[in-house]
């Protein structure tokens, strides 16, 4: 039954019984997943997010500090999903059992884990980094006048991809190690041809699975309150700024510009966490019932599908963000139309020179961008 398992160095050897091999199975839940969402995700994700990359690279009015953010998320977002899924196909492809990793040795456990969990910590860290640039430069403008300069903007990008790599390092105990199952199946005609190895990618040590969990989320949970601090900040800042540019009779470009990026940035900040939240308030919930050494009722309730209730939502998380810059952000959309050709380059990219005051236009509505 299987491939001759011999030469094969085993954790743990175990008699699967024909009661419990469902368990070891991908449910038809799993393979419609598998087979039908992750792969639009990949495709939608990737053409999307490229897409936005092209955009920012080739629209002259989004060459601005702060899309430096936007296209560093995208980068994150691309490593996270691409890994992600190509895993998850690679799995469904290479073994039917659901418990199983197609790596060789526990380095590979750690190499793949540290990129992909590198990504994740990343686009948080940028969703952070790009939330906190627009609260200087509205609640705290002159700081921001003083401080801000290209030089600034790829320091901060530098130390969020170092700190998420930092933080990745210290929590990738709990997925380094390679446990291989030397497993029978049932003496049954269909599983026959199953394999005789499982391998999973497990804790060096039991206690690191009640250290590191909680230092994920409860990371991720710090960083929500900061920028659920910072959205409400610019929301009050915006709000007041608007009344009063109405009283003052401001052009209403301007107002509409501002209430763009705030719109922007709270809708972003709200899907990329409601879609996140799943994870790690699961994740959480498990750790505490973990302590207290109780089955977890998220575990019975959800049971096989908790994977993909934890899982799906962030992986869909990374395709949004382009989708909606697009629907609110004017400028994108003229920058995309630009950069395929659908719509003629301005006058500056001919090289005609612009009056002075067309100039200082230009340059306040570049500061404006996101």
């Amino acid at each position: 039954m299987g491939s001759d398992i011999s030469s094969v160095k085993c954790s743990e050897y175990r008699n699967i019984s024909e009661a419990e091999a469902p368990r070891w199975l991908y449910t038809p839940t799993d393979v419609t997943f598998i087979t039908v969402g992750i792969p639009v995700l990949l495709c939608v994700g990737v053409s999307a997010n490229l897409t936005f990359l092209f955009v920012l690279l080739r629209g002259q009015t989004m060459q601005t500090n702060t899309n430096v953010y936007l296209a560093s998320l995208a980068l994150a977002d691309l490593l996270y999903l691409s890994l992600f899924a190509t895993l998850l196909l690679w799995r469904h492809v290479t073994s039917p059992a659901v418990f199983t990793y197609p790596f060789v040795n526990s380095a590979s456990c750690s190499l793949y884990f540290i990129v992909l969990r590198t990504g994740y910590c990343g686009s948080v860290a940028f969703v952070t980094a790009v939330t906190y640039e627009r609260y200087l430069a509205l609640c705290h403008p002159f700081e921001h006048l003083r401080i801000r300069g290209p030089r600034r903007v790829y320091k901060i990008v530098l130390t969020c991809w170092l700190v998420s790599l930092m933080i990745v390092c210290i929590t990738i105990p709990e997925v380094s190690l390679l446990r291989t199952w030397c497993v029978q199946w049932p003496d049954r005609d269909e599983y026959q041809e199953y394999p005789s190895t499982v391998a999973d990618c497990v804790a060096v040590k039991p206690k690191v699975k009640y250290y590191s969990p909680m230092l994920r989320s409860g990371l991720w949970f710090l960083v929500m309150l900061c920028n659920t601090y910072m959205y409400i900040r610019l929301i009050h800042t915006l709000v007041k700024q608007v009344a009063t540019e109405s009283r003052l009779g401001v052009s209403q470009r301007a107002q509409q510009r501002k209430r763009q990026v705030a719109v922007m940035i709270i809708v972003n900040g709200v899907v990329f966490f409601l879609c996140q939240a799943p994870y790690h308030a699961i994740i959480i919930v498990q750790w505490m019932y973990r302590i207290a050494e109780t089955p977890s009722p998220i575990d019975m309730a959800l049971q096989s599908n908790q994977f993909w209730v934890r899982n799906f939502p962030q992986m869909a998380n990374t395709i949004v963000n382009p989708f909606i810059y697009g629907a609110l952000n004017a400028q994108y959309r003229a920058a995309f139309l630009e950069a395929f050709g659908c719509r003629r380059r301005p006058r500056e990219a001919l090289n005609v020179p612009h009056p002075p005051e067309c100039a200082r236009e230009q340059q306040r509505q570049q500061e404006g961008q996101i």
